[in-house]
């Protein structure tokens, strides 16, 4: 389980990119927060106005992010059981968008 957020993010391998859409590397910090506390730093593309999380973890790192602790925080669960599967707080979503 992942007690402080914010030194678990600070401990991931980063890496700032250009931006995506018009691979400018000028952008303009609009944010140091999110909503899981970790320092996720938001910024806007100066040129296009995209707005994108960067520096942001490296390929390798997200995937063991995804791998590892993502139901930590968008769960609230480290290990899915089939019950949890069966009831989990997804059944009512999945339902809306299936109707």
């Amino acid at each position: 389980m992942i007690d402080n957020p914010h030194k678990y993010y600070d401990s991931l391998k980063k890496e700032s990119l250009p931006c995506p859409v018009c691979d400018t590397t000028k952008n303009t910090v609009l944010l140091n927060k999110d909503r899981y506390s970790m320092g996720i730093q938001t910024v806007i593309c100066e040129k296009c106005a995209l707005i994108h999380v960067n520096p942001r973890p490296t390929e390798k790192e997200m995937s063991r992010f995804y791998e590892e602790n993502y139901r930590e925080f968008y769960e609230s669960i480290d290990v899915p059981t089939e019950e949890y599967i069966n009831n989990g707080p997804f059944i009512p979503r999945a339902s809306f968008v299936m109707d």
